[in-house]
């Protein structure tokens, strides 16, 4: 955002700062090295509960380490990939590159999604569907590298967390016999430049995007399904559903076994549900905070000096308030685990006790800390002694309170309702950010969320993501640029985009979700099966099927809030299927009204898709005629970022136009 923050007023003297109602939300971030990082996100709040949770695998004795972090430590067959890679580049550029220095200098996302894709391509046999014979493992698909690309700020999901590559002769026909892959629907809002999608079943899966004349693709893994609904509202599930490091370890290796955690380094104990605790372990600790009463500026101060500085992380967990393990609650509730609310305290200064060790002895915040700026023209900023270590802002009582553990909201982004700053406002709430770094490692951008509780300053809440080191080089790309997609238009009757306003209306703005459920017509309701719960059993009866898809109708919009106007809550989607045209109509900023083939219109039919397993649908030789099936696209406004693509099937039914189709589509 190209705003710059203006100043909060803040009172930084001794005494206790002024707030008129002291139970609003302060926010505090940081960002942290991976190794520091990893902690955060092994189990607790500190920086050790920042992150999201994962478990660390151990290499069993013997085991090479054949996926590591440097380029010594890769397979043959990728240092070959790599080698070619670089050379490619090298002669582009003009310039000689060395692959085992600059791969060993990429950021660690680069490195770890290389390793990750790579390790599930050299894992994942072709057999022949018919003869049964062996056509070789998925990697042989590959002719050379065009890029590899890891976390990308600002990126979209569908553009972070894989490799591009260059096919060989005949790697479509390969995978189209393999009996490991199914050819799967197109895609239509993902993926530009590579429609054609193969899919191996379950989950995780690997997942190609292929270009029309199959010369290239881009590769990723994906480690959960698009479901409805929660994969509309939550933008959490889009760009890290591809990131290994992101919880995703385990599902990685309950497929493909032997990726080794390399990247945690000696954080790699952490990403266990327990540590175990010290015996010189404090029993009891402080009921409040040492400075918790003081200003917002030197609270933050006093958390950070007394856990990074003084080593006492005792004093620092005192900062922490109960409602900030609802956020690591709720990460380790994904992985299957339970937070045990008793021994919390306990966990968390174990944790951050391992963080001391691994950064070392420090003598100040100067040099330890730096701060991670945030030009949101939400935010204003504090004005503090200590700038050049952490960075504090003031947030709006409003936002302040939509950012607790139960919103996803990307760190550093804030919730999208408009908000006006009023002129000499005192800020009770504060988003502060700090970062950790080291130079051999990657680190994280933390985001605390602090509230004034009994009169103390707590953190209430965090925000986390994986931050790259600031001197890693960023891997050279050899990708063409994506072509732009030619948007033919085509003519709709006026009662096609009624129905559409009179539906999403009643679903999100009025919330009477009889009058929605009127909108579709009973052959959509099947559309339920496509999204059950593993091990659910599938909705028999118009009646089941009915209720599960107006409970999920309501869940979304109870978590997509109250707005008074569409605008607020969803935004339109660009196609990049060419099949796809565009109706010109006054709400293409809320949803995209498109005109599909006359003969796709039956492939979209739930009975067809289930009937088909969702795999794509042939167009060999039918007409290309249009008007008699539409859909409309969009995803929701999410607070962190873009979630799956809604899209509605519409057909003209006897008396209106009714919805006969939905469909999730994730990245």
């Amino acid at each position: 955002m190209p705003s710059v923050p203006g100043r909060a007023r803040l009172i930084t003297g001794a005494g206790p700062m002024p707030v008129r109602q002291p139970s609003r939300p302060v926010l505090l971030a940081m960002r942290i090295p991976s190794c520091v990082l990893h902690v955060l996100v092994a189990a607790t709040l500190s920086l050790a509960i920042w992150l999201v949770p994962a478990v660390a695998q151990e290499r069993p004795a013997g085991q090479p380490a054949t996926f590591g972090a440097t380029y010594d430590e890769l397979t043959d067959q990728q240092r070959l990939l790599l080698d070619g890679f670089f050379r490619r580049a090298g002669a582009i550029l003009g310039v000689t590159m060395d692959p085992r220095q600059r791969y060993d200098a990429a950021p660690l996302s680069s490195r770890s999604t290389f390793s990750a894709v790579t390790h599930a391509l050299l894992s994942s046999t072709l057999t022949d569907r018919r003869s049964g014979q062996s056509l070789g493992r998925t990697i042989d698909i590959i002719d050379y590298v065009e890029g590899v690309r890891g976390q990308v700020k600002g990126a979209p999901g569908d553009e972070q967390f894989r490799v591009y590559v260059a096919l060989k002769p005949g790697a479509r026909e390969m995978v189209d016999n393999a009996k490991e892959f199914r050819h799967t629907a197109d895609n239509t809002f993902f993926h530009q430049s590579y429609p054609i999608s193969y899919r191996q079943d379950g989950y995780p899966s690997i997942q190609i995007s292929m270009a029309r004349d199959a010369s290239r693709a881009d590769i990723d893994v994906d480690y959960r399904s698009s479901r409805f609904p929660v994969a509309l509202v939550n933008g959490h599930l889009s760009a890290a559903n591809s990131d290994v490091r992101a919880g995703n370890l385990d599902r990685h290796n309950g497929r493909w076994s032997g990726l080794v955690n390399w990247w945690d380094g000696l954080m790699g104990s952490l990403f266990t549900a327990d540590v175990e605790v010290p015996e010189d372990a404090p029993q009891t600790f402080p009921v409040t905070p040492r400075a918790g009463s003081k200003t917002i500026d030197v609270a933050v101060d006093d958390f950070l000096r007394s856990w990074l500085v003084e080593g006492r992380p005792n004093l620092a967990v005192s900062y922490v308030d109960a409602a900030a393990y609802d956020c690591l609650a709720q990460r380790l509730e994904k992985e299957g685990r339970a937070l045990d609310r008793g021994l919390a305290s306990l966990q968390l200064f174990a944790r951050m006790r391992r963080i001391n060790a691994v950064v070392g002895p420090r003598k100040s915040l100067a040099g330890t800390t730096r701060p991670l700026r945030l030009p949101d023209p939400a935010l204003s900023v504090v004005d503090h002694k200590r700038q050049d270590q952490y960075a504090i802002y003031g947030v709006p009582r409003v936002l302040a309170e939509q950012m607790s553990c139960a919103s996803y909201t990307s760190f550093g982004k804030l919730p999208p309702a408009p908000v006006t700053r009023q002129g000499g406002e005192v800020y009770e709430n504060f988003y502060s950010t700090v970062a950790i770094d080291r130079p051999d490692r990657a680190g994280a951008a933390l985001g605390l969320l602090w509230q004034r509780r009994d009169g103390f300053w707590k953190i209430v809440s965090y925000q986390a993501v994986w931050e790259d080191a600031a001197d890693a080089v960023t891997m050279p790309e050899l990708m063409k640029p994506a072509a732009p997609v030619a948007e033919a238009r085509v003519t709709a009757e006026p009662s096609l985009l009624q129905a559409n306003e009179r539906f999403l209306d009643a679903w999100l703005v009025r919330k009477t979700y009889d009058d929605a459920v009127a909108v579709i017509a009973p052959e959509a309701y099947a559309c339920v099966n496509l999204y059950l719960d593993q091990g659910e059993t599938p909705k028999t009866s118009v009646a089941e099927q009915s209720a599960r898809l107006r409970a999920g109708l309501e869940r979304v919009s109870d978590q997509a809030g109250a707005a008074p106007r569409l605008e607020e809550v969803i935004e339109s989607v660009e196609p990049t299927d060419p099949r796809l045209r565009v109706v010109d109509q006054p709400r293409i900023n809320a949803f995209h009204l498109l005109g599909v083939p006359d003969w796709m219109g039956p492939t979209l039919t739930c009975e067809a898709r289930l009937a088909r397993g969702d795999t794509a649908a042939t167009d060999e030789g039918l007409d290309r005629d249009y008007g008699s099936y539409y859909i409309s696209a969009l995803r929701f406004v999410n607070r962190g970022e873009p979630g799956a693509v809604l899209v509605l099937g519409w057909r003209r039914g006897a008396d209106a136009w009714r919805i006969f189709s939905f469909k999730v589509i994730g990245p």
